[in-house]
């Protein structure tokens, strides 16, 4: 696909990860419609790019008014949108005894329900235009589980699952439908938890995935990477 001249709409585009596919996306001249909870963050980057093609629009995924609401702000706004890219994601760790039901309806509210509503907000007008791409930022959590981590993984693989036959219900449409599956990066997702893997040395780089995220949104028309797991690799 060549991006010059999409338009892309990206969760949590105001940090980490997310600002870092962002800019390398304007940078091959996507229009990037960023959300993200805090205005004051989002309008940080805006400030910082200096670029005429970051948009922001203040939106949480885990609320489906607010889904709903941005949606209709969006799609009143733009022509077309080519790319929607669900980077958004919340973290918990603890054992099971140790998870209250207040946290397990936030995970799911963001890492699973928050991208199923995402894609049904925007799903239709890009079915309508009978090209475009979902890409979905998932996890290692999604096809490996881990002690100490059962209801973040339990999301991870709902996710997994959700995107693996909406793929091929979006291929009639013409459609792709992508998620990538990293290892943990070096973004605030993982500061509070530490335990495990969360030394620094063991992470990955943000810069080297997002490099990674552009080059599977950008293959031909009649190329397809739809799941892709990347792995930090040490040396044994």
């Amino acid at each position: 696909m060549n991006l010059s001249w999409k338009t892309a709409i990206l969760t949590w585009a105001s940090s980490w990860l997310g600002k870092s596919i962002a800019w390398k996306l304007i940078a091959q001249g996507v229009t990037v419609i960023a959300l993200a909870r805090t205005e004051e963050k989002l309008q940080q980057v805006q400030n910082e790019f200096w670029a005429e093609h970051y948009h922001y629009f203040v939106a949480d995924i885990s609320d489906k008014a607010s889904i709903k609401n941005v949606a209709i702000q969006i799609l009143a706004t733009y022509d077309t949108i080519d790319l929607l890219i669900n980077n958004a994601g919340i973290w918990h760790q603890g054992s099971t005894e140790e998870h209250s039901l207040d946290v397990l309806e936030q995970l799911l509210a963001t890492n699973v329900f928050g991208v199923m509503g995402m894609i049904n907000a925007f799903y239709p007008a890009i079915k309508k235009q009978k090209h475009g791409c979902i890409f979905t930022v998932n996890s290692l959590a999604g096809v490996e589980g881990n002690k100490d981590r059962s209801a973040y993984c339990g999301t991870k693989h709902a996710l997994t699952g959700y995107m693996k036959y909406f793929r091929e219900e979006a291929a009639a449409d013409g459609i792709k439908v992508m998620q990538i599956h990293p290892w943990g990066m070096n973004t605030s997702l993982f500061e509070t938890f530490k335990s495990g893997f969360g030394e620094q040395e063991r992470m990955m780089d943000k810069e080297k995935v997002a490099d990674i995220v552009l080059f599977m949104i950008s293959q031909p028309a009649d190329m397809n990477i739809d799941t892709l797991v990347v792995r930090k690799f040490f040396e044994q």
